[in-house]
C-alpha cells in the first residue's frame, strides 16, 4: 500500500511535535491520520475515570482501585491528578477513651494526642489502661466512618476533626 503525501505530511507533523508516532488515539493530529489512512477508530473516552474517581471520593487507595477497575496503579494515578483528586489516608486503628466515641487514627503517632507512646510495650499497654484507652487495629476507609465520625490524619497530632 502506498501512502498519499498528506499522510507523509501528517507522519512527519506528528514527529516534529511529539519525537515519536506514539501518541494518544484521541490526539487530533492522530484523528487526521486515521481518516486519511482510512483506519477505523475505536477510541472510546476513558470509561473507567468515573468509576475511579468515585472510589477515590470512598476513600480507596491506589492499589486497590487498580485491583477493582483492572487497570495500573500509576494510571489511577494519572486519571486523579488529572481530574484534581487525590486519595485519603486508611484508618488503621480505633482508639476508644472511655465515656466518648471511638476515634479513627491513621498512624500510630496519633497516639500522642491522648500521651501515650506508639510502642506496644508491656509498659505502655499498661498505660493505656490504666487510661482507659482502647486501642484496636482495624483497617477503615473513609466511606466507612460513619457521618458525625471523629478521625485524626498523620502528622497532625494535635486536632481531631469530624466528618460531615
Amino acid at each position: 500500500m502506498r501512502l498519499s503525501q498528506k499522510v507523509w505530511d501528517l507522519i512527519h507533523k506528528i514527529e516534529d511535535k511529539y519525537g515519536t508516532l506514539v501518541i494518544p488515539d484521541d490526539n487530533p493530529l492522530m484523528v487526521k491520520l486515521h481518516k486519511e489512512m482510512g483506519v477505523a477508530q475505536e477510541f472510546v473516552k476513558h470509561d473507567y475515570d468515573k468509576e475511579i474517581i468515585r472510589l477515590i471520593k470512598l476513600g480507596y487507595n491506589y492499589r486497590e482501585i487498580s485491583a477493582k477497575v483492572g487497570h495500573n496503579p500509576s494510571a489511577c494515578r494519572r486519571i486523579a491528578v488529572l481530574y484534581g483528586y487525590h486519595t485519603r489516608p486508611v484508618f488503621k486503628y480505633v482508639v476508644n477513651p472511655e465515656n466518648q466515641p471511638e476515634i479513627y487514627l491513621a498512624a500510630t503517632t496519633n497516639l500522642q494526642y491522648f500521651g501515650i507512646s506508639q510502642s506496644n510495650h508491656s509498659n505502655e499497654v499498661y498505660k493505656r489502661m490504666r487510661k482507659h484507652i482502647n486501642l484496636i487495629t482495624k483497617r477503615t476507609h473513609w466511606c466507612d466512618i460513619p457521618q458525625g465520625g471523629r478521625y485524626m490524619v498523620p502528622k497532625n497530632n494535635t486536632k481531631i476533626f469530624i466528618k460531615e
